[in-house]
């Protein structure tokens, strides 16, 4: 049993890509300014970014660090038992100091466990992602 999952979201924001991305990679740490929930913590390990060592953690799911490419990829290998695939940042300039962010979330659901458990996280995932975008274009606004 494998069942795909791909959810994808997106937002143009007033901001250069160097300037999300920093706020990006600032996501779970002390310096966060664009997680959207502190009811909901999401944590990081502490330090610089370092593929294949740089781990992060939200409530269940567990992830660690595949790809870092400043300012136009942020990519993670998800880690949870079950779930075979990655969830990453892509931002895209688009001129003018406006950026395309995009949150990708493809993986494969392989077990019932891992299917029940998407479902369970499906909603406040989704009001995270949005959120999170939400708040990234605020804050990124004001320092452009």
């Amino acid at each position: 049993m494998s069942k795909p999952l791909r959810v994808v979201h997106s937002k143009e924001i007033k901001s250069t890509p160097r300037r999300a991305f920093e706020l990006i990679a600032d996501l779970g740490t002390s310096a966060d300014k664009i997680w959207p929930f502190r009811a909901q913590p999401f944590q990081r390990t502490a330090g610089p970014l370092e593929e294949g060592k740089s781990e992060e953690w939200h409530g269940p799911f567990h992830a660690r660090l595949e790809r870092l490419e400043p300012p136009s990829a942020l990519v993670w290998s998800v880690l949870t038992e079950g779930i075979r695939g990655r969830h990453g940042f892509y931002l895209t300039e688009l001129g003018e100091k406006k950026t395309l962010v995009e949150h990708r979330l493809e993986a494969e659901l392989e077990t019932t466990e891992a299917e029940m458990l998407w479902r369970r996280a499906e909603d406040a995932h989704d009001r995270s992602i949005a959120g999170l975008l939400d708040k990234l274009a605020k804050v990124a606004a004001r320092k452009s």
